[in-house]
């Protein structure tokens, strides 16, 4: 699943919540608000050319996760 490592460590070190909900597909989901910081820090923008969709059950291609690093992480 797309954000089960990344809700887990967020949720230990006590993360702030998103002062929004970006994705309309992640309302049922218990990682709802990781998702949604990682759309507020810039790390994810949505899946599918569809900016208002995460896609919280979908794979994350390699190509996707060295992305996601490489924004999370900075230049």
């Amino acid at each position: 699943m797309r954000v089960r490592g990344i809700s887990g460590r967020r949720r230990r070190r006590g993360g702030r919540a998103a002062s929004r909900d970006y994705f309309t597909d992640d309302n049922s989901n218990k990682h709802e608000s990781a998702i949604n910081r990682l759309r507020e820090a810039g790390i994810t923008f949505g899946c599918g050319g569809v900016a208002t969709t995460f896609c919280p059950d979908g794979s994350v291609t390699r190509g996707q996760m060295a992305a996601f690093l490489h924004r999370a992480l900075g230049d």
